[in-house]
């Protein structure tokens, strides 16, 4: 048993990546999107958006992790 305590993150934003196999270096068919916490973490009041682009819509926490992370931010 380890006497040092253990370490707990807060993640705060999730940044991924999607490109078509082979396609990783054209810009056209490469997609990157970032996922953002609104709010306290793991209340009712905590809200998660994703971003592409333009686009802004809220997203479920489960779908976070759906993609290919490049990137976590955590508090």
């Amino acid at each position: 048993l380890s006497s040092s305590p253990s370490t707990v993150y807060d993640l705060v934003a999730n940044v991924t990546h999607e490109s078509v196999a082979g396609t990783a270096r054209d810009k056209e068919n490469t997609v990157w999107k970032v996922q953002l916490r609104a709010g306290s973490g793991g209340g009712e009041n905590e809200k998660w958006f994703q971003i592409q682009d333009l686009i802004v819509e809220e997203i479920r926490k489960e779908m976070i992790f759906l993609g290919e992370t490049v990137l976590q931010v955590c508090l």
